[in-house]
């Protein structure tokens, strides 16, 4: 065939047109076969290499992106959950400020309404002791005033008077000093 190709360029309207322009088919072919060598020479050594680098550079860019991709979703999965923890950490926040306020609400009411009782009481008890004191300062102003009495009536009168004199002024005397204190007192 090596033959007959030279031949058939040689004879045919292709070769004629090769040798009309000065090509000569043989060193045409020869650098065809030098061409597809090289081709193949850096195909193997240089290109093959070279795509195995990129491809190998592209799958871990992929994996990076696919990488920063998950990141990206993970980070805002933590974010929504971020938010959602703070929510609920502000809800709890305000029951439980809530609660302490009511709480709080309720201890002062009950201190007051303690603190109140506790003052009637100390009331109460002041107005006993108070009214004690001026019962027992009444009875003991009705005693002096008694004797006071006897003793100014036995003045006046100039005279000594009988145990049985006394106690009848005392008499007379209390019963006099009583009706004007109930008369006084119910003014």
């Amino acid at each position: 065939m090596a033959i007959e190709l030279p031949v058939y360029f040689a004879s045919s309207a292709v070769g004629a047109i090769f040798g009309k322009f000065g090509i000569d088919w043989h060193l045409l072919l020869i650098q065809g076969v030098n061409f597809l060598c090289v081709v193949f020479v850096l195909y193997r050594f240089a290109f093959r290499p070279v795509l195995r680098t990129m491809d190998a550079r592209r799958s871990e860019i992929e994996s990076g992106l696919k990488y920063a991709s998950d990141m990206k979703a993970e980070l805002e999965n933590l974010n929504s959950q971020r938010e959602k923890m703070i929510d609920k950490a502000k809800t709890e926040a305000s029951e439980i400020i809530g609660n302490a306020q009511q709480q709080a609400k309720v201890y002062v009411d009950q201190q007051k309404a303690d603190m109140a009782a506790a003052m009637e009481s100390m009331f109460a008890k002041a107005r006993a002791d108070i009214g004690a004191e001026r019962d027992a300062m009444i009875e003991n102003t009705k005693s002096e005033l008694k004797y006071l009495v006897v003793d100014l009536a036995s003045k006046v009168l100039e005279k000594t008077l009988s145990q049985d004199d006394k106690d009848n002024f005392v008499r007379a005397a209390s019963i006099e000093m009583r009706d004007v204190f109930y008369a006084k007192k119910n003014q």
